[in-house]
């Protein structure tokens, strides 16, 4: 173990960011080598006891995400035939870390479908959310979506760095952004 142990661990988690940034940014990479660096990623993520540090991470959230790459649960791999799905069309996740609000956009040509709520930072990367506007295009209405929930619509942020956000979803599969620069 020792220094050259911590060595080794962090260029090989280095080189699982790299995988991680490669799908993120050029839409390159194969499910196996994908799921793994998941892993060590999330198990690195887990060891740590920084909260400081933790909320640091979560602080760079603030801002506008493009939804890359999801993987839903066991059962929806199998769907998709042990391939990465890229998703289809255009969808945008915003955070503001200050205000606390959250919005997931899916945006089709001049057409936008927008949910609009509240957010939660927790302690060990946690963020719970729920929804309480729904609009599309310029119409909106007011709901109440996963704020009354027993298990309330979260991720367990693994990652998150000036080029992507990485998280496991409450579903168990995980979702992988890339920073939206538009």
């Amino acid at each position: 173990g020792g220094v050259l142990g911590a060595r080794a661990c962090q260029a090989g988690l280095e080189a699982d960011r790299m995988v991680i940034r490669r799908v993120a940014m050029e839409k390159e990479g194969e499910l196996a080598e994908v799921l793994d660096a998941v892993k060590r990623l999330e198990a690195a993520s887990r060891k740590g006891k920084d909260e400081l540090g933790d909320t640091a991470m979560l602080q760079k959230l603030t801002g506008k995400w493009r939804l890359i790459v999801t993987t839903g649960d066991q059962k929806g791999r199998k769907v998709t035939g042990g391939k990465l799905s890229y998703f289809p069309v255009k969808a945008v996740q915003e955070f503001n870390c200050d205000t606390m609000f959250i919005q997931n956009g899916v945006y089709v040509g001049p057409i936008s479908f927008e949910f609009s709520g509240l957010m939660e930072l927790l302690p060990k990367r946690r963020l719970e959310f729920f929804f309480n506007k729904v609009a599309l295009g310029p119409l909106s209405i007011p709901v109440e979506i996963g704020k009354d929930a027993k298990v309330k619509p979260s991720f367990q942020w693994i990652e998150v760095n000036d080029d992507f956000a990485l998280a496991r979803g409450a579903g168990g599969g995980f979702g992988l952004w890339k920073r939206d620069l538009e």
